[in-house]
């Protein structure tokens, strides 16, 4: 995620970190998870359906696909 914070900051993508809760489901337009292997869309949680594709998850997947690779 630090990556990902890191390059949405970069790109002028205002983000927040806060809990979410299931009555807080329904006022997303889309939802995406994300780890050291990349994003993937979100299309559901519980009955609350996502579009796969939204704008949202297309950036981030560009913007993580874009972020330098660290030098070990």
């Amino acid at each position: 995620m630090l990556v990902l914070r890191r390059e949405l900051d970069r790109a002028g993508v205002p983000w927040t970190q806060r809990p979410v809760h299931t009555d807080d489901l329904a006022s997303f337009e889309g939802a995406f998870v994300s780890n050291s292997q990349g994003v993937a869309a979100v299309s559901a949680i519980d009955d609350t359906r996502y579009p796969a594709d939204t704008e949202l998850v297309r950036t981030v997947r560009s913007l993580y696909q874009a972020a330098a690779w660290d030098e070990i």
